[in-house]
């Protein structure tokens, strides 16, 4: 039988402690790499939440130079210019949904005007 020459067998289940040792040792290695992969997961998705919160922040300060006019006094990246066309183009979505609402009511109530005058007939 051939052993290694700092390995002993032990008595119980007949392994070399040097076998035993090395095999805690990659056991031990492996359960450090698996909390290191952990930790930087939570790292990436907190940093993650900070990005987007960032970005959420940037995009309300942009909101809000707009709405005080001041977008003309400020240099902004193409991105910024982009954010504040898509600002202006929700407003006039928003406004033209607010003159269609009241022109479809406007319809309904000439529409009850007209029956109203055709039953009266």
């Amino acid at each position: 039988m051939s052993h290694e020459p700092n390995s002993k067998q032990s008595g119980f289940g007949g392994e070399n402690t040097a076998d035993s040792d090395t095999s805690i040792a990659n056991e031990s290695e492996s359960e450090s790499e698996a909390q290191q992969m952990n930790c930087n997961e939570v790292m990436i998705r907190g940093l993650l939440v900070l990005k987007k919160s960032l970005e959420e922040e940037r995009d309300e300060v942009v909101r809000m130079i707009c709405m005080l006019g001041a977008e003309d006094r400020v240099e902004f990246s193409s991105e910024e210019q982009l954010l504040i066309v898509i600002e202006d183009l929700k407003k006039d979505l928003e406004d033209l949904k607010k003159i269609k609402v009241d022109l479809e009511m406007e319809v309904e109530f000439l529409k009850l005007q007209l029956s109203s005058i055709n039953s009266s007939d």
